[in-house]
């Protein structure tokens, strides 16, 4: 927060790096780490990132342990440049420190006449001069002038108004602008990684009476309790948001639909279980929420229509009384799926090869009839004939079997990554069929 000095300037108090506040918002909404190469670092990313968010903190990062930036940057930048491309490194931290952006082909182009201009002002000065002088001078001033009106202001200030143009000013979670942005990293991780993205909505019931009953002021504080109660109920890496009015979104990353389900009534029960204080010598109020859930990729395959389809299931929860979780479709299920009788033969680890007949496919996994019995968790590899003689590999694991009554056994599978494109030439050719 900041605060006057004697002379009534305002100033900022110092933080340690990434203390800001939308540094700590987004540390506060970044999903668990493990499941993706890139979430530890984007777990602890900076405010804002221009073309890849580890080569971002790494450069944040070095913002604070090489002050002021001089010879050894430029070390430091070779050695990310060797991992990450170093057109991309020179692109960020132009980002950042300029918030220019220039594509890495382009960046690259400008790095040696930026790093030549920095040595000429320090030949014409007579010592050394900042790498943050010489970018200043080069894109706002000097040689290539990219913007009109310059304005210099401390890097603390911008994360600060960064951060208030995120938060709710009411509930002081983050607002509409911040989930919206989430939503479109989140739903586009999930199409990349093939992993189920859920979205629940949550509505206060019967909210207009508290306001109209004890004031909006009352209705505000009730407002931040039911937000601070729905966050102490979800887990790292969930993000919760006020969505408007008094509704608020929790959107849960790599979370299948039936998980989402079971979080949902356990965030309708805890608001049934508590009591919100609304007056001084007032009873506290009892209150209760209405949910609707939808998962991407089984109801939607993009942030627009997973938010419509999460809002009809909430209009669904209203419509049948209030005070209850419904799911988008009436169904658990996180992948889309299709009966399609294929041919194919199935190569467990360890067994011999046998033939197998899907009988329905899906985004996440498929299920087929075979002779042999499978045993829950087993890895096996597959081959799948599509059309006349397409044949698709893919990779899987043993999540169900059961017997059938005219013979054999029907298996279902769920799809695992590690390298095998075949799981997505599978799934582009289901979507193909009419």
């Amino acid at each position: 927060m900041s605060r006057e000095d004697k002379s009534g300037n305002l100033t900022i108090p110092a933080r340690e790096p990434g203390q800001g506040v939308l540094g700590t918002l987004l540390r506060h909404q970044s999903r668990p780490q493990g499941r993706l190469p890139d979430e530890a670092s984007e777990a602890q990313a900076p405010a804002e990132w221009w073309l890849d968010p580890s080569v971002a903190q790494a450069l944040y990062r070095l913002l604070h342990q090489i002050n002021p930036p001089g010879d050894a940057w430029e070390q430091a930048i070779d050695r990310l440049g060797d991992v990450h491309g170093r057109g991309v490194v020179c692109g960020e931290l132009i980002f950042l420190l300029t918030r220019l952006k220039l594509e890495p082909a382009a960046a690259l182009h400008y790095w040696p006449t930026v790093l030549a201009h920095r040595a000429k002002l320090a030949r014409l000065l007579g010592h050394p001069v900042d790498l943050r002088v010489g970018l200043m001078s080069y894109f706002l001033l000097d040689v290539e002038r990219h913007f009109d009106r310059p304005t210099v202001v401390e890097r603390d200030w911008i994360e600060y108004a960064r951060a208030s143009a995120y938060i709710d000013e009411v509930t002081g979670l983050p607002n509409h602008r911040f989930f919206r942005d989430q939503l479109r990293r989140e739903m586009d991780r999930s199409v990349r990684a093939n992993t189920p993205l859920s979205l629940v909505l949550v509505d206060a019931d019967n909210f207009k009476a508290v306001n109209d009953v004890f004031g909006h002021e009352a209705g505000n504080a009730v407002l931040v309790s039911l937000g601070q109660l729905l966050r102490r109920r979800v887990q790292v890496g969930h993000v919760v948001a006020r969505y408007g009015g008094e509704e608020f979104v929790v959107l849960l990353p790599s979370t299948p639909k039936a998980e989402a389900a079971a979080l949902a009534e356990t965030l309708r029960h805890a608001v049934v279980a508590h009591r919100f204080p609304v007056q001084e010598g007032a009873a506290p109020l009892a209150l209760t929420i209405s949910l609707g859930l939808a998962t991407c990729p089984a109801d939607a395959h993009d942030e627009a229509d997973l938010i419509v389809a999460a809002d009809r299931a909430l209009h669904e929860a209203k419509a049948a009384g209030k005070n209850q979780v419904c799911l988008y479709g009436a169904s658990t299920r996180s992948y889309a799926r299709r009966r399609v009788a294929c041919a194919g033969k199935l190569r467990p680890v360890e067994f011999a090869e046998s033939p197998l007949q899907t009988v329905q496919i899906g985004e996440g996994g498929l299920s087929f009839r075979t002779e042999c019995r499978l045993a829950v968790g087993t890895l096996l590899e597959a081959a799948i004939t599509l059309g006349t003689d397409d044949e698709v590999q893919f990779a899987g694991r043993v999540v169900w079997t059961s017997s059938v009554e005219t013979g054999g056994y029907e298996t279902a599978i769920q799809f695992i990554e590690q390298g095998h494109a075949g799981r997505e030439r599978l799934v582009r050719w289901l979507g193909a069929q009419p």
